[in-house]
């Protein structure tokens, strides 16, 4: 059975958080900068802990079964929440793992303007989304999503675990860039917009490489492409 979300709205009403992508730019977040904060992260994020000392993440996402099956086993990391979507709750299952106690499956949706109370993490090709709107529902604010470049740094990484120059181009043989990611970036966007205008403060920071003090990543500045998905919000009693 899917974890009913009712019980955490609210739950960390007024806390800070962070919402750990895995771009690049986190190599330049210290760290002590997360002190005292709800942390949140999907995929690889789970490693910044070991390899980077991060305190370790409150709530890990990750909605494919290539991340338990490649890189990380929940069980390792015992006081770390679990949330994935039910086939990749399958697949732990099958490997062994209890849900509730290992992991615990959510509904996804795809809205960019979600209700709160609508039962679902909200993403679009983006486990990001799903962790902002979890952050969302908890109730934290300020929200601060670090690591969503969406690009290569200066040595060539897609990805702050990539070593230099080990960055994947985009098929045109060129470096990533946000139009690569178009369907997420719009969603995100998007999500970003509704998330702030229902009064919680964001504040989304990427790339810092390329400026010294607050840095808007370009896929920010844009107009958001398309309409908003349709949402079929189910109300939760």
């Amino acid at each position: 059975m899917d974890f009913d979300l009712r019980r955490l709205l609210g739950a960390e009403k007024g806390r800070p958080a962070y919402v750990l992508a895995g771009g690049p730019s986190l190599l330049s977040l210290d760290p002590a900068e997360l002190g005292g904060a709800v942390l949140l992260g999907v995929n690889h994020a789970v490693w910044l802990h070991e390899r980077l000392g991060f305190p370790q993440l409150d709530h890990w996402f990750f909605f494919d079964i290539v991340v338990p099956e490649s890189i990380a086993d929940p069980r390792d990391y015992p006081g770390v929440r679990v949330w994935t979507d039910i086939t990749t709750g399958a697949f732990l299952r099958g490997r062994g793992l209890r849900q509730g106690r290992d992991y615990e499956t959510v509904l996804l949706g795809s809205c960019m303007e979600p209700e709160r109370t609508d039962g679902k993490l909200h993403t679009r090709g983006s486990t990001l989304g799903a962790a902002l709107t979890f952050a969302w529902l908890l109730g934290c604010d300020p929200i601060y999503v670090r690591g969503l470049d969406f690009q290569n740094d200066a040595e060539g990484r897609t990805h702050w675990f990539a070593p230099p120059g080990a960055g994947e181009p985009n098929a045109r043989g060129q470096p990533l860039s946000a139009t690569d990611y178009r369907p997420q970036v719009d969603f995100l966007r998007g999500l970003l917009a509704h998330v702030k205008a229902s009064g919680v403060t964001v504040t989304v920071k990427a790339a810092a490489w390329l400026a010294d003090g607050p840095y808007v990543p370009p896929w920010l500045q844009e107009p958001v492409v398309g309409e908003t998905p349709m949402c079929a919000p189910r109300a939760m009693a």
